[in-house]
């Protein structure tokens, strides 16, 4: 996600679009 990480995400995307599917 763009500001924090959210399920599904990497930590390598805290800083992009993420990869993952979450709610934040």
């Amino acid at each position: 996600s763009v500001m924090k990480i959210t399920y599904g995400e990497q930590k390598s995307s805290i800083h992009g679009a993420g990869n993952g599917v979450g709610q934040e």
